[in-house]
């Protein structure tokens, strides 16, 4: 085969990486979970001895750091570093379903930098919240505690930051690559979205449509509101059904029709889970309709 020369060598018969010359990465991980929230569920103030990565996969909640407060919802992501003072709360409604990694070592602030976190703001939306997911089920796998276990618990945190630096990488080149600024096509999408909600709306249709790359307008979205496209259409329909339910004689189904759902049986569901009331019994509860 010869003497290789140093980096990627390709042939019929065998690929190699040579004299890579990376530095080891100082990155460990101290504990890791995940925790479907009770109502109101809060935790701190307190300083913790590492830091902690929150990956919200549903719900919302509020976060209270440096002074400020903010509420963060599904797909968001937010870093609390070692020894910084904060509370973060989920909300009474629709509270948090999340998972968390702490970990430490050397590298652990470069990491989150590189990955979209800086102390100013230390949350951002991801586009990768599943995939993250995965790495940290396999983390929760890997529970024995032994050798073997322990690098596995660590190659699924490096590949935990690997896909997060991904993600802010690629969402950072197509902000560049695009003409208007990214409150520009969120204005234009929630505007869209206020128009024809009752109609059969796709997100990903609704991106091509303005000519942008659909992670980068969830991305965007969930940054100047904080939630997703999807989220706020919901929000739409629902706040409209409940003017419809109060203020009209219309039939549910006429309704649901009205709002963009033609099941009624799915917007009696998702109405439910919204409302805490099914359509009927948030009828009943308010003055009567003018008929």
């Amino acid at each position: 085969m010869g003497k290789l020369q140093p980096g990627i060598v390709r042939s019929e018969r065998y690929r190699v990486l040579n004299d890579i010359e990376e530095r080891v990465n100082d990155l460990q991980l101290a504990y890791c979970g995940s925790e479907q929230c009770a109502p109101g569920h809060r935790f701190g103030p307190n300083r913790r001895e590492c830091f902690v990565l929150h990956v919200v996969r549903s719900g919302e909640g509020r976060l209270l750091l440096n002074g400020e407060e903010f509420r963060l919802g599904e797909g968001f992501a937010f870093v609390l570093r070692a020894h910084q003072e904060a509370w973060y709360e989920a909300d009474h409604e629709r509270p948090w379903n999340y998972f968390w990694v702490g970990f430490s070592g050397v590298d652990a602030e470069t990491c989150v930098r590189k990955a979209g976190f800086p102390k100013e703001r230390p949350f951002r939306p991801v586009g990768c919240a599943e995939k993250l997911g995965e790495y940290l089920d396999e983390m929760l796998d890997a529970h024995q505690l032994n050798f073997w276990n322990s690098l596995r618990r660590n190659a699924n945190l490096m590949l935990f930051f690997s896909e997060l630096i991904q993600d802010y990488t690629s969402t950072q080149s197509l902000r560049q690559s695009y003409s208007y600024s990214s409150s520009s096509y969120v204005r234009y999408v929630k505007d869209y979205i206020d128009r024809y909600y009752e109609k059969k709306l796709r997100i990903g249709a609704i991106a091509e449509y303005i000519g942008v790359n659909r992670s980068y307008l969830s991305n965007s979205f969930r940054r100047e509101t904080g939630v997703s496209p999807q989220e706020y259409l919901m929000g739409i329909r629902i706040r409209r059904a409940q003017t419809l339910l109060r203020e009209s004689g219309l039939m549910i189904a006429e309704i649901a029709q009205q709002v963009g759902y033609p099941d009624a049986l799915a917007f009696s569901r998702i109405f439910r889970q919204r409302v805490g009331l099914s359509p009927s019994a948030y009828r009943r509860s308010g003055p009567r309709p003018r008929l």
